[in-house]
Parts: structure tokens; sequence; C-alpha cells
């Protein structure tokens, strides 16, 4: 996370388009194990009937997050725009990467570690943790037939549920990349263009 924070930073001293993709390339690298490792985290703490809500607070979060990145976008493109002789939009790459930086930081002493490995459990913690998820695995491991590799893809291409939650899924994620083109959209129906972001969670 502090590295896609710092070459986020490093977006602002772009001269040309060219510029702009490679970095954005070496910050999707970056970020591309963000989203599965929040998961991995929170399967590792909590049981399988308690892991939805908190899958579903962590997606809205994402979700309501966009809401307010128009309003901080907006409000970073037109109060900074010309501060020590940056463009606004420049500002917008350096204030998101720094923040980037500042909650790795802070990460690094709130998130914790695995169960049988956290450092600011006590012993009792960690073993109550760890023994919570083996009770459930075993439950999980004696309720279910095991399934050979063709088998399970079988299953899983005959399943009604499979294709629909398939379907549901693209059409989430497809309509929230219109999200990263709403500035341009709005900007075309003849708002400038830090206004353009404060019209796009409205």
């Amino acid at each position: 996370m502090i590295l896609w924070g710092i070459v986020t930073c490093c977006m602002a001293a772009i001269k040309s388009y060219r510029q702009l993709v490679a970095l954005r390339f070496v910050v999707g690298i970056l970020e591309a194990g963000f989203a599965p490792g929040v998961l991995l985290i929170l399967s590792s703490w909590y049981k399988r009937e308690e892991q939805s809500k908190r899958f579903a607070v962590y997606i809205s979060a994402a979700i309501l997050s966009g809401a307010f990145g128009g309003l901080l976008a907006g409000a970073i493109t037109g109060d900074l725009e010309g501060v020590h002789g940056i463009r606004g939009w420049r500002w917008l790459f350096i204030v998101e990467g720094a923040a980037s930086i500042g909650w790795a930081c802070i990460a690094r002493f709130l998130l914790l570690d695995f169960p049988l490995t956290s450092k600011y459990l006590s012993e009792d913690e960690r073993r109550l943790a760890s023994e919570r998820l083996l009770i459930d695995e075993e439950s999980r491991i004696r309720d279910e037939h095991r399934l050979g590799p063709l088998e399970a893809i079988k299953r899983s291409l005959t399943n009604w549920r499979v294709w629909l939650f398939t379907a549901g899924y693209m059409v989430i994620v497809g309509s929230s990349t219109l999200s990263y083109f709403y500035p341009t959209l709005v900007e075309g129906l003849g708002y400038e263009s830090h206004k353009a972001q404060y019209m796009v969670p409205a």
C-alpha cells in the first residue's frame, strides 16, 4: 500500500499520456492484491456464518467511497488549483497518494495478523480465536462430501445459482466501471472540471 501511494504521488509529475498509462499500470499491479487480501484476513478471523456480514460491510464501504470520492476530488482540484504553482489535478494525485501512505502506516498497527501468530493478543485469546475456526472447519468437513475436480466443475457448470451469481457479479462490476467516466460525461454537459467532480455523487 505504501508503494502504490508513492507511485500515485509520482503521477503528479507526469509529462505525457504514456507516462500516465505506465504509472497507472504499475499502480494496478501494486493494488491488485488488496481486495483478495482483505477477504483473506476476514476469512482468517471469522467463521463461515459470520463472514457474509463482514464481506457486505467491506463491499458497501467500497461503493460508498465512490460517492465521497467525487466530493473529495472536486474539493482538491478546485481549492488547490495553482497552490505552489501546481495544477489541481496534480494535487489530486499527491493528496490521494499521501493518504494511502498514511493509512498504510496506521494499518501496520491496527490490523491483526492471523489468529495463531497475532502479537496483539494474549495466549488465551489466540487459542480461543483459532479454536473457533477449527471447530467451524471440522463441522464443514463432516457435513460435506468430497468432490473430485471434474465432478466439482460439472456441478458448478450445471448449477443455475452459479450462473445467476455470475451474471449479477458481471452487472455490478460492469456498472461500477462507469463511475470512472462520470466526471468526463458531466463535464460534457457544460460543467467545469472541478464542478464536474461535485456533480458525480448527485
